[in-house]
């Protein structure tokens, strides 16, 4: 039987080299996905002009604040004032 591991690679007799084929990139890229709001003109500040009618002209904006709660939270902060002697 065989000794050891080099009377294996004897026994094997292995005359090519292992040669590691890597597979090419493709050459075309996938297509990015577009966006769902296009610009439709080069302005830089189109998108923030396009948020502030978004949430004010049409009245869907998620993030506002109701009237009765900054009334709330400035009462809270004068009193926290007034308790620790802040202001």
């Amino acid at each position: 039987m065989l000794r050891s591991i080099t009377d294996l690679l004897r026994f094997i007799n292995a005359d090519g080299d292992i040669v590691k084929k890597f597979i090419a990139a493709p050459k075309i890229k996938p297509p990015r996905r577009a966006p769902s709001v296009k610009n439709k003109s080069n302005r830089t500040d189109y998108m923030k002009n396009y948020m502030e009618k978004y949430r004010k002209d049409e009245g869907k904006d998620y993030q506002k604040k109701p009237e009765v709660l900054k009334e709330l939270r400035k009462k809270q902060k004068q009193r926290l004032k007034e308790k620790f002697d802040l202001g």
